[in-house]
């Protein structure tokens, strides 16, 4: 009981219960003890609340500052990064002057330049407007935030995924960008330095890797075989290449024929054959033909090899036919009318039974007994071959048939005979009709009709009697005599008999004669500067009327004068240049009412020479060493001396009566010319007494600047002969000098370099111009 009182006791001094619940309440202690209890609860929650709205607002600085960093990487971004083909400056440093950017590195910390080189525009001044800029400004809420921003170059040592990655400052490997934006801005939780926010990028200035999901094209070589004169081939060249499907032409034609050559023309196929090559082949050239093509892929990028086509085109024999007559072994030149190089020939289908064909070199040897009745018919075919380089054969693809008819005068032709006009009037001239047919001179040719272009201009003679295209004529000899040899063109059908009267052995061909005018080349001499017609058709040519007309085929030259051509009277008004040259000019005659009636090819070569002596154009001498004194060079013994042609006379020069550049050699005089002439030759001539005054060295030089004439150190001057060492063996001896390379010049400079003696004293006696 008694514990139990003091604990009573104990609770009841602290709190003391009246004994009137109605009267009790908090005691001042209690109400002290609670405010002071409600005060710290309160300062708890202020200061929380405090910190609470600091800590937003930092966080809301630090937002902004990594927008602001963001923004500023985005305008870099926007930028082209690829360095440009030329070799300029990178489009993410243009503006960024070196001082500019040496400043801002300077001040930048250790962290945000490591590992990275400094970049800027070489070509920027303080002027210059940067794409992306050292540093910006912007105001958010009322806070100002300073960007900086660092582009630099750094560099990656490897590609290679398994090597390291890291971007380092030694300019080893690959160039990269690294972009480093500084953010700032001031802020009392950041004490006194300021708060800062940076955003670091590295840019590939690279391009891009391309991808190629599509097969590598490869072309591969390919080879045909065409016939000379042939169609148009397309030659599938992708049908062996290793090439993905495609609807468009994958070829690429490289190397093709030269059109020049001959050898045919190549180009892409079109239209439903995309994918191939056309080659058309030529006219008469035979042999192997090769150009080259690539591919490309669906890209349009190219193969890397090339293939070569191969294209062998091949002789072409053409049908024969021939009269061979019974009991005899006749001759064939079956290849006379095949296309293409024919080196050999190969039978094909052997001739009927009884019956021998043998080759014999390109031509076909056929045997007939005697009883073979007449008009029998003999065929066999041949192959024409051409020896190609690889030494195989390239045969014609298709065989030609030779048709043989047995009996007499068998044979017949189209043929064209050409007969140049001449200037000695009318000509018989005998067209050897059965001679170019292979016939027996016996044979009979029998005329049918008659065409003459544009009018009658001769005869046509049958056995020596005129035949004017009437009644069937037959004759052994055929003869044409043009009128006075003018251009005319005769076409005549005719056939074989073997007897005057007798039936026509062959079919009807035509013998096409045409008498061609003649020119012949010419050569003239003229003054230069003269005018002068030269008479060209009148010279030499055939005919000299007005039935040609002259057509210039190759003009004159520059320089080379002007001409004014007469073409209906074959003259040519030419004036000359004014110096010495040869030139020349081309032409052809024409037949004025038959323009396909043309001569072959002549020239007209004209001189411009002088018909008078060189030395004749003399016009005046100069020297600077004119007389000084007596000794230095006497009255008598003046420059002029020198021109005269005579060998008593002479031109001295003592050099120690002379001063300045004149007191030494070189000595010089100087012919002015009344035109400009070209000098072949000159001669000099040596003077009466003291050998050791000769001259031993000197140049011989030419000009056509006037200011040249008086002045022998002047810069125009050029050196056209060179003698040194020479020796005069006697007095008045005169030696010959000959110019290797001649051309024309209005002034000549012969000019001394030393003597014989090599002293100061100098003497010749001529200087002649020869040629």
């Amino acid at each position: 009981m008694g514990s139990v009182r003091k604990r009573v006791a104990s609770w009841r001094w602290w709190r003391q219960v009246d004994s009137d619940p109605a009267e009790s309440g908090l005691s001042l202690i209690e109400v002290v003890v609670a405010l002071a209890l409600i005060g710290i609860v309160a300062a708890a929650a202020a200061l929380f609340f405090i910190r609470g709205v600091s800590t937003a607002s930092k966080i809301q600085r630090d937002q902004t500052a990594i927008s602001v960093a963001t923004q500023a990487m985005e305008l870099v971004r926007g930028i082209d990064p690829q360095n440009p083909e030329n070799g300029s400056t990178n489009r993410l440093v243009i503006g960024r002057s070196k001082a500019a950017v040496q400043a801002q590195w300077g001040a930048a910390t250790a962290e945000d330049k490591a590992a990275t080189i400094a970049a800027w525009d070489t070509a920027a001044t303080s002027t210059s407007t940067p794409n992306v800029p050292l540093v910006s400004k912007t105001t958010v809420s009322n806070i100002e935030y300073t960007v900086n921003t660092l582009i630099g170059k750094c560099y990656r040592i490897s590609p290679a995924s398994s090597a390291p990655g890291d971007c380092v400052g030694t300019a080893t490997g690959i160039e990269t960008y690294r972009v480093t934006v500084i953010v700032t801005w001031s802020e009392r939780a950041c004490g006194t330095a300021a708060c800062s926010y940076r955003l670091v990028s590295l840019i590939d200035p690279n391009p891009d890797a391309e991808w190629n999901l599509s097969l590598n094209p490869v072309p591969l070589d390919d080879e045909t075989t065409v016939t000379v004169g042939g169609p148009q081939t397309l030659i599938w060249v992708m049908g062996n290449d290793e090439i993905e499907p495609g609807n468009d032409n994958r070829v690429i034609l490289m190397d093709k024929p030269d059109p020049s050559e001959g050898k045919g023309t190549v180009a892409l196929s079109t239209g439903d054959e995309k994918g191939g090559i056309v080659y058309t082949p030529p006219s008469n050239y035979t042999g192997l033909v090769e150009f080259t093509y690539m591919l490309r892929d669906s890209l349009n990028r190219p193969s890397t090899n090339t293939a070569t086509v191969r294209v062998l085109v091949l002789p072409l024999a053409v049908d024969d036919t021939a009269g061979v007559e019974a009991g005899s072994t006749t001759s064939i030149d079956v290849t006379a009318n095949d296309i293409g190089t024919i080196d050999s020939i190969v039978l094909g289908d052997e001739p009927q039974t009884g019956f021998s064909a043998t080759v014999n070199g390109k031509k076909i040897d056929v045997t007939v007994p005697g009883s073979t009745p007449e008009g029998t018919v003999i065929t066999f075919t041949y192959y024409a071959r051409q020896a190609l380089e690889t030494g195989e054969w390239g045969t014609s693809i298709e065989p030609a048939t030779v048709t043989v008819k047995v009996g007499s005068c068998m044979n017949a032709a189209d043929r064209t005979i050409e007969i140049p006009a001449t200037r000695d009037g009318s000509v018989v001239t005998d067209l050897e009709i059965n001679k170019l047919n292979e016939n027996k001179s016996s044979c009979w040719v029998a005329l049918t009709k008659l065409e003459q272009i544009p009018v009658k201009r001769g005869e046509i003679k049958v056995d020596g009697s005129n035949w004017n295209g009437g009644a069937a004529s037959a004759g052994t000899t055929i003869a044409i005599a043009p009128d006075n040899n003018k251009p005319w063109m005769v076409k005549i059908t005719y056939v074989m008999r073997a007897t005057k009267n007798g039936a026509a052995t062959t079919e009807p061909k035509v013998i096409t004669v045409k008498v061609l005018p003649v020119a012949v080349d010419d050569e003239y001499s003229v003054e230069p500067g003269e005018q002068r017609d030269l008479q060209v058709r009148a010279d030499n040519d055939a005919p000299t009327d007005n039935t040609v007309s002259m057509e210039i085929l190759t003009p004159l030259t520059s320089g080379c004068g002007t001409m004014t051509p007469n073409l209906p009277d074959g003259k040519v008004t030419y004036k000359a240049p004014d110096d010495e040259r040869t030139c020349v000019f081309a032409y052809r005659l024409v037949a004025v009412d038959v323009p396909q009636l043309v001569s072959q090819t002549a020239t007209v070569t004209i001189n411009m020479e002088y018909s008078t002596t060189i030395h004749s154009r003399i016009a005046s001498v100069y020297s600077p060493w004119r007389k000084s004194s007596d000794s230095g060079s006497m009255g008598s013994e003046t420059v002029e001396k020198i021109m005269d042609n005579s060998p008593t006379t002479k031109w001295f020069v003592g050099l120690s009566h002379f001063s300045g550049s004149q007191a030494k050699f070189p000595v010089s005089a100087i012919y002015r010319m009344s035109v400009s002439s070209k000098l072949r030759e000159y001669s000099l001539t040596s003077a009466n007494d003291f050998d050791e005054r000769d001259p031993a060295d000197w140049t011989i030089r030419g000009s056509n600047n006037q200011e040249a004439a008086e002045d022998p150190n002047h810069s125009s001057w050029t050196v056209i002969d060179t003698v040194e060492g020479e020796r005069f063996t006697d007095r008045h001896q005169t030696r010959n000098f000959t110019v290797d390379e001649p051309d024309s010049y209005r002034y000549y400079q012969f000019r001394v370099e030393k003597t014989r003696g090599s002293n100061s004293e100098f003497q010749i006696a001529d200087w002649t111009l020869i040629r």
